[in-house]
């Protein structure tokens, strides 16, 4: 068998700390053990927005991509796949991905290679909390 996360551990404790529990009915006690599985697994999907903003720093020092929106305007975008990668890494939950995923990508063509990308001032407006209606 293998070995107990430390959050099944803490469930596990808990759960087994609310025994006392039984004495109000068996339907108190599932409620209250209920509760505690989903305080869990929302403490594991807590976002770490200024991981999430050290790791695009770092993409875009290691790859740094410009897209032109025409008349002039220059913008610095992200690889729209990376921006993911690192959004689900950082504990990114899904109503938070699915706002990154909603955003308008622009299609970048290049030498040999085509990808999506998402410009840098709205996923950094959305990773730090700010959200953003789209144009």
């Amino acid at each position: 068998m293998g070995e107990m996360t430390d959050t099944e551990k803490l469930y596990n404790i808990l759960s087994n700390k609310l025994t006392w529990l039984k004495e109000y009915g068996e339907e108190v006690y599932l409620a209250a053990k209920e509760d505690i599985r989903s305080a869990i697994q929302e403490a594991e999907k807590t976002f770490d927005a200024d991981k999430a903003l050290i790791q695009l720093e770092i993409l875009e020092e290691e790859e740094p991509l410009l897209a032109s929106l025409g008349f002039g305007t220059m913008v610095t975008i992200f690889r729209r796949d990376a921006v993911l990668d690192i959004m689900r890494k950082c504990g990114a939950g899904n109503e938070l991905m699915n706002q990154m995923k909603r955003l308008n990508s622009i299609s970048v063509i290049r030498r040999d290679e085509t990808f999506e990308a998402l410009r840098k001032d709205v996923v950094l407006a959305i990773v730090k909390g700010g959200g953003v209606d789209e144009e």
